[in-house]
């Protein structure tokens, strides 16, 4: 559900279905004051708005702007801040935040998700078409895959077509699927299984030629 508001009040209100098609989407013009749930989303958004204009934690870069997503699940309130951009080709991850509030909607907490931005072509110059990518984690409270990285993936999912995408970190590997499936190893079993299915096909390379 998407609002336009003015003033603390509600001017419209757009509800999507789960399919995000925006032709099935309803529009309701009429103005009115926010609910009690409404307005706690929008204190929170209008609070970490205002924190990023004043925070240095937060990095700006030519061509992006800022995806201000606010949460309240169970009375947690949180706001996700994504970096978004205006090129075409590219697929942004990184340069990411996490506002954690009190119940009185009060920030008590900023942190960074990814050390860096990282940048990835949807069509690369040497390979073509990408299927998939892979990029590192090193926030030690961030080891695994990220929400903000499964909401970047999701959202490109229509334009990138990628099969696939895998995290790696000292203690993790994520890989995530096109469809929307997520599975998180220890990075010692991700090396062994590679290990051994590397053996295996050495294997059977071997007996081929033998035959042969």
């Amino acid at each position: 559900m998407y609002f336009l508001f003015k003033k603390n009040k509600v001017l419209a209100t757009i509800a999507f279905p789960t399919n995000y098609n925006p032709k099935d989407a309803k529009l309701d013009l009429k103005e009115r004051e926010f609910t009690a749930i409404e307005n706690e989303y929008f204190t929170i958004r209008q609070n970490a708005l205002q924190r990023i204009k004043t925070d240095t934690i937060f990095k700006f870069y030519q061509n992006t702007n800022f995806n201000i997503v606010p949460l309240i699940q169970k009375n947690i309130k949180k706001v996700y801040v994504l970096t978004g951009h205006s090129q075409n080709n590219v697929v942004l991850f990184g340069n990411d935040y996490l506002i954690t509030f009190n119940n009185k909607n009060e920030i008590k907490n900023v942190e960074r998700l990814h050390k860096n931005m990282i940048v990835q072509n949807i069509h690369d110059e040497k390979v073509g078409k990408t299927v998939g990518g892979v990029h590192s984690h090193i926030i030690e409270k961030w080891l695994t895959i990220t929400p903000t990285d499964i909401c970047t993936l999701m959202l490109y999912q229509h334009i990138t077509n990628w099969e696939s995408y895998t995290v790696v970190s000292k203690k993790y590997v994520s890989i995530w699927n096109s469809n929307n499936n997520l599975m998180i190893m220890k990075a010692e079993n991700f090396r062994n299984m590679a290990g051994s299915i590397l053996k295996n096909k050495d294997n059977t390379e071997g007996s081929k030629e033998k035959t042969e």
